[in-house]
């Protein structure tokens, strides 16, 4: 405890405080999802809502609220081996609200249904057609992604070679080169120079390669197949199953898989467990995301992560990302309880301060609460916290 400590300028620092808060907090607050406003206009009203809501980076926080997005941990959730806050300091209210980000983007969660994670980037939405180009976001609409770049796409730039756009009705990309389509017939085309006729051969890795007998030519590499007969898996040939059930089959990196009972996790392919409706990968494994859930690539039985295990919100809490028996959104065996570093108290009757918990007398000046009179300013910066 500093000696040079006084109660005179210890509160001062608070009117100051308090006339920092209403300087920069706008004409008024909407508490309570607007159903209740303070206009700052009043002395009164700025006075019990600067002194009660500190003001911390331009925004006023409630006491509980202001603790809890600095000490507790109670409405955060561990994304790989970080614990992050979910809402912008929001406390869940239910599972349905925990649940609102599904994913992690690196040790961030995200929202997949309105959010893209881009090589560790997160970002927004908002057009059909939205995806990926390295860590930016382009639509395949109205754009390309030459080379992890985005360029803007046209009637006369409809597709990459490398890196630079161009027209593929009037060019063909040889070896990342562009070269004009042959012009004299109009069945032509141009394999690197050399004209060739579609009907009847392929242009593949600059070869010309004929095709008499084959129905469904395509190329693999420099080679062609039939695509009714064979599946390329990165450059990979593979035949088909022959039967009559036609079993669907598709590509895992360079291996072929059977998608009936099979999946590709992290580029192995796996089983799919009988029975199971929804099967996702974790890692290079299967599991239940009915009944289980994939924390840093690793199966638990719960619903939602804390840290790199599961657990149940409902039955189960997770503080620093530790599980705790006792669901700290139910109100069942008495009021909600908040984190505070490593465990849970009771707000009704204690606080906070520095992840530790006491009784309740609020916490010294310029750290998480405001106490509520001198006196109790004269009683906490004496505790050492």
């Amino acid at each position: 405890m500093d000696k040079g400590w006084s109660l005179k300028s210890h509160l001062n620092l608070e009117a100051q405080e308090k006339v920092n808060c209403a300087a920069e907090t706008s004409t008024s607050f909407q508490q309570n999802k607007g159903q209740k406003k303070f206009n700052v206009k009043n002395h009164h009203e700025t006075d019990w809502l600067c002194f009660r809501h500190p003001c911390v980076h331009h925004f006023i926080h409630s006491p509980i609220s202001y603790i809890a997005m600095d000490q507790c941990q109670a409405w955060r959730r561990p994304c790989g081996l970080k614990t992050i806050d979910r809402r912008n300091g929001r406390e869940p209210r239910s599972l349905k609200e925990i649940r609102y980000y599904d994913r992690c983007c690196r040790d961030q969660y995200y929202n997949s249904k309105r959010q893209l994670c881009c090589f560790g980037n997160i970002v927004l939405l908002e057009k059909p057609g939205d995806t990926c180009c390295g860590s930016r976001k382009y639509n395949v609409h109205t754009e390309l992604c030459c080379e992890f770049t985005v360029k803007k796409k046209t009637v006369s730039q409809n597709a990459c070679c490398g890196a630079v756009p161009y027209d593929s009705r009037r060019y063909t990309c040889c070896g990342g080169t562009v070269t004009p389509r042959a012009s004299s017939h109009q069945h032509l085309n141009s394999c690197c120079g050399k004209t060739y006729d579609p009907r009847s051969q392929v242009c593949c890795g600059g070869k010309i390669v004929s095709t008499p007998s084959i129905s469904s030519p395509a190329c693999c590499g420099s080679n062609v197949y039939d695509r009714n007969q064979q599946i390329c898996c990165s450059n990979v040939l593979f035949d088909k199953p022959k039967n009559p059930s036609g079993i669907q089959v598709g590509c895992c990196g360079s291996n072929i898989m059977f998608t009936s009972h099979q999946m590709c996790c992290a580029g192995k392919v796996v089983g799919k467990p009988q029975g199971v409706q929804n099967p996702r990968c974790c890692g290079n494994r299967v599991y239940d995301s009915q009944t289980q859930v994939c924390c840093s690539n690793r199966v638990s039985n719960g619903k939602v992560c804390c840290g790199n295990v599961g657990y149940n919100p409902l039955t189960h809490s997770c503080c620093g990302s530790m599980v705790i028996k006792g669901s700290s959104l139910s109100t069942v065996h008495g009021p909600q309880r908040k984190c505070c570093g490593r465990t849970f108290y009771d707000p009704r009757f204690e606080d906070c301060c520095h992840g530790r918990y006491s009784r309740r007398r609020g916490c010294c000046y310029n750290n998480n609460q405001w106490g509520d009179s001198r006196q109790k300013f004269r009683q906490l910066c004496r505790d050492d916290y």
